[in-house]
């Protein structure tokens, strides 16, 4: 894929721009904090994803400092608001690493602001766990500094397929937004298709600087699609949903995980209604799991509402504390990376992941969410 050359291209020329340091065995004093550095988008397309993911992660660190931290050291979280800009990202991660010392980075919101970061952390050494973002970009080629806790942009898209099939549908159109994430799941979903012998009928794409989905509305309505899959931001399918209805369209609308639920239902209002999601995390509301009942217990102290961003952050900051745990009282991020690997099959209070030395994709979960005529997200 074009995204992937641009990648390692801008790898070396970043690589070759950047102070020269040695940070790979870094450790902090046992009197420190341990610093842990976000870049998120707090103002910008993800807005509503990122202050969410940020709450999940405080909700951990909040409550492991309240128990005396890691080994007596509290987890401090450095957020910095990059606006969904890759430049922003880019300075943010060179920051948190030449001038905080972060021990590690940890759930990055968005596809092209973590590949931003990528040619940086992985030249300094840096843990990068957790980043809201399915793209094989981050994991293919293998990279040792890369852990994902969410299911990848591949496993929605054949989930969401299979689902389709199941119900009869064929006649499917992609809605993408026109950078790595919408280019990621665009491949994703004819790869998906492909294997059942089906074809995307329309596409249609959105400047992600933008909310004019008109062009995009105009290639899909005309092929009368059945059912359209979106790989976006909220914003960008709160624009295209409604169009798509105000023009009459009748087709089932299927949003991946990166799209925030909260906003479809409360921007969308009765034109949510039906609409599919599919989950990387477990429904935030259920108690059914005791990582949920956890989850739930902390965010009561907050004062917050439950969401899959925030319950996310959770999942992302707790795997993070585990690896800590494991390494024991003198950290390094070269004993955080193999402490990592080393988890294998580990079980969080009822969700399921899996590390180890070949494989940092740990998560799998995925769950096909529907909006109800209340605005209230089913199973």
């Amino acid at each position: 894929m074009k995204s992937l050359n641009s990648i390692v291209v801008s790898f070396f020329l970043v690589m070759a721009a950047l102070p020269i340091a040695s940070f790979s065995q870094a450790t902090q004093s046992t009197q420190s904090p341990i610093l842990i550095g976000q870049s998120a988008d707090r103002s910008g397309p993800l807005r509503d994803l990122g202050l969410q993911k940020e709450l999940g992660i405080r909700l951990y660190f909040d409550s492991a400092n309240s128990r005396g931290g890691i080994y007596g050291r509290p987890l401090r979280l450095i957020t910095r608001d990059d606006a969904g800009q890759t430049s922003r990202a880019r300075e943010n991660t060179l920051n948190f690493i030449t001038n905080d010392n972060v021990f590690a980075l940890l759930g990055y919101v968005g596809t092209d602001t973590s590949l931003a970061a990528m040619p940086i952390f992985s030249y300094y050494g840096i843990p990068f766990i957790g980043a809201a973002s399915g793209s094989d970009l981050l994991r293919v080629p293998f990279n040792r500094y890369v852990f994902n806790t969410r299911a990848g942009f591949l496993e929605e898209a054949a989930s969401i397929v299979e689902q389709m099939s199941s119900t009869g549908i064929t006649k499917i159109a992609v809605f993408y937004q026109s950078d790595a994430h919408g280019l990621g799941g665009l491949e994703a979903i004819s790869d998906a298709l492909e294997k059942r012998g089906l074809k995307i009928v329309a596409r249609g794409s959105i400047n992600p600087n933008s909310t004019d989905a008109g062009g995009a509305v105009y290639l899909i309505n005309r092929a009368r699609p059945d059912a359209v899959i979106l790989f976006c931001g909220a914003r960008h399918a709160v624009a295209f949903i409604r169009e798509m209805r105000r023009q009459g369209s009748t087709a089932q609308f299927y949003n991946t995980s990166q799209v925030d639920s909260a906003t479809l239902i409360r921007e969308l209002g009765a034109d949510a209604h039906g609409l599919v999601i599919s989950q990387v995390v477990p429904h935030p509301a259920r108690a059914t799991l005791p990582l949920v009942r956890e989850y739930l217990s902390l965010l009561r102290t907050k004062g917050g509402s439950p969401s899959y961003a925030s319950m996310e952050g959770y999942i992302a900051a707790r795997i993070l504390g585990e690896g800590l745990k494991r390494v024991g009282p003198n950290p390094t991020r070269e004993k955080l990376v193999e402490a990592l690997e080393n988890l294998g099959n580990y079980d969080m209070d009822g969700l399921n992941l899996r590390f180890s030395p070949t494989n940092h994709n740990g998560g799998t979960y995925i769950d096909l969410t529907i909006i109800n005529a209340q605005g209230k997200l089913l199973h």
